[in-house]
């Protein structure tokens, strides 16, 4: 975790993929994005199969240290993550029939 980092929401769903990866998460920091893998032991991490809401919000309002536990608990279970810097876009498909 960066210094200073701050958690802004996210949200896993078994309806999200990646590839063959059925249930996905997408977390969201101010610094960077975080792909979860829900199959390799993410799944119920941040609160379920529906996780990324803190305290019942979706984009919660939390304090450093609430939120430097959250990234914490991401950091352990990421497959991925890229810095803010090194995004351009993100696009959203509509699934195919696989």
């Amino acid at each position: 975790m960066v210094s200073g980092e701050m958690f802004l929401g996210g949200f896993a769903s078994g309806f999200l993929a990646k590839g063959f990866h059925i249930g996905y998460g997408s977390y969201f920091t101010t610094n960077r994005v975080i792909g979860i893998d829900l199959g390799s032991g993410g799944g119920g991490a941040l609160g379920g199969t529906m996780a990324g809401f803190i305290d019942g919000q979706l984009m919660p309002t939390v304090s450093q240290e609430e939120s430097d536990k959250v990234s914490g608990q991401l950091e352990g279970m990421k497959e991925f993550d890229i810095a803010r810097d090194h995004i351009s876009r993100i696009e959203i498909k509509k699934p195919g029939l696989l």
